[in-house]
């Protein structure tokens, strides 16, 4: 049951990562889209993969106190996997909204 706790614990904390860019622009008010009408490209979405990729570099490196790999190789692992996920997802998901003429919005 502990075990199960941790890990429940984890995935609520180290998930929400990538979403608290959204919740910023949420409490300050910015309105979807307005960003991306002013910068040219969506600056929540910039941030939530900074952050996304920042939290994945760190639970890696912590990771590796109870391994015995290098803190920095274990961040990049775990960095690159949750990055090659996330392509991936990214990819299916925009070749299914063309196959089946869905629009994806700005990104």
């Amino acid at each position: 049951l502990q075990d199960g706790l941790v890990i429940f614990t984890s995935f609520i904390v180290w998930g929400s990562v990538s979403l608290l860019p959204y919740l910023f622009a949420f409490i300050i008010g910015l309105p979807p889209g307005e960003a991306h009408e002013k910068y040219g490209f969506d600056i929540v979405f910039v941030a939530s993969c900074v952050m996304t990729g920042s939290g994945l570099f760190i639970l890696g490196a912590l990771k590796s106190l109870f391994t015995a790999e290098r803190w920095y190789l274990s961040g990049l692992f775990v960095f690159l996997n949750g990055f090659l996920a996330g392509l991936a997802g990214y990819v299916v998901g925009y070749a299914l909204g063309q196959w089946f003429g869905a629009d994806a919005g700005h990104v």
